[in-house]
């Protein structure tokens, strides 16, 4: 998993009993998930509002008006924690990007991620030189373009490093922060994150408004919709996470995404040359030598000329997010019972559960 900052549950549901969990908050059966999350030690679970997300935008004015949370994604003191734009990338840069990372391509057989035992990994390119030599290298001047008018700090960025996600409708992602080195040393945050989705599948990104550290649950947290070319930049200090895709909704494609931090500083940790793949790889430059083949067709221009990445066509368009409070639920609450009785006391208060004792539908 990518960054997951918390020990794992020494004892964990299978697979099949998580599924079924989570089939039954799919269906609106919140008191029979709550009663199971209990009977395994639960103490919190993801609201219904997230685990029973509703189809893109249905419901999404009544949810804003309803007082929900803040619809522009903005935090209490009015600054931005997470924005969403479509047509973000131009057409031709898209189209480029997404035959390098299509299924089945040689980057996902290349680099292990298909055998789903080779852990993180990501690669970190440097914003220093003078243009950009690799379709990511144009991918990512794109990203910061954006970034900048909504995330002034992203100006600040020296270094951005990338990974990349092949998943099933039905997979989501827990809920982490991103760290340089996995948190080694202590939590070092991107000044933002981004997600390109290339690959519309799956369940939305959930952008909570907890930093590391706090001393509760987030409560207020905002939906991004998987769409293809859009983009969702986030303040990378804040926990986040995909949401599992709702059965019924599985169209049968993958949820193909591309990440981005952008890093005031961030510690490159080798090659891949020489050390192989790991977390935070200096990217290779064209042609060098020892690079994995796979890496050729990053180069620009080897797939077709993918134009200027800064003219994205009719220009990016914002795009809602779905503002969502609580986040969190205490087990039970389907059932009647009150908050403090299971240990999460009122809002911003109570005893903060250990990450193991939430349920997030994964």
């Amino acid at each position: 998993f990518r960054r997951v900052l918390f020990r794992s549950p020494p004892a964990s549901p299978s697979a099949e009993e998580i599924a079924a969990l989570t089939r039954l908050a799919h269906d609106g059966r919140f008191r029979a998930l709550d009663a199971a999350l209990a009977a395994r030690g639960f103490r919190a679970r993801l609201s219904a509002h997230i685990l029973q997300y509703p189809p893109e935008y249905t419901g999404l004015l009544a949810a804003a008006a309803s007082g929900l949370g803040r619809a522009r994604g903005d935090a209490e003191d009015g600054t931005p924690v997470v924005r969403a734009l479509d047509g973000a990338l131009a057409p031709a840069l898209l189209a480029r990007l997404q035959a390098c990372f299509a299924h089945g391509g040689p980057f996902w057989a290349g680099t292990g991620y298909d055998k789903g035992d080779v852990g993180y990994f990501s690669f970190v390119h440097s914003l220093d030189h003078p243009g950009p030599r690799t379709v990511l290298d144009e991918v990512i001047a794109r990203v910061r373009a954006l970034a900048v008018p909504l995330f002034p700090a992203a100006a600040q960025a020296s270094h951005a490093e990338w990974w990349a996600h092949n998943r099933p409708h039905h997979k989501g992602h827990q809920l982490h922060f991103d760290s340089d080195d996995e948190g080694q040393g202590g939590v070092r945050s991107p000044v933002v994150s981004a997600v390109v989705v290339l690959s519309a599948a799956g369940g939305p990104t959930l952008v909570t408004d907890q930093p590391h550290g706090a001393p509760r649950l987030a409560r207020h947290g905002w939906l991004a919709y998987p769409k293809v070319n859009r983009v969702i930049l986030f303040d990378g200090r804040f926990l986040h996470g995909v949401i599992p895709g709702r059965a019924g909704q599985d169209s049968g494609r993958r949820r193909v995404t591309l990440m981005v931090a952008l890093w005031r500083d961030i510690r490159v940790q080798g090659t891949l040359r020489k050390d192989g793949i790991g977390a935070a790889r200096r990217f290779p430059a064209p042609g060098e030598k020892g690079a994995p083949a796979w890496c050729a067709a990053f180069t620009r221009g080897a797939g077709g000329a993918e134009g200027n990445g800064a003219a994205a066509g009719p220009g990016p368009v914002a795009a809602p997010v779905v503002p969502v409070c609580p986040v969190w639920e205490a087990v039970g609450a389907a059932n009647g019972a009150t908050p403090g009785r299971n240990g999460l006391g009122p809002p911003g208060n109570g005893a903060l559960p250990r990450y193991e004792e939430c349920f997030q539908g994964l």
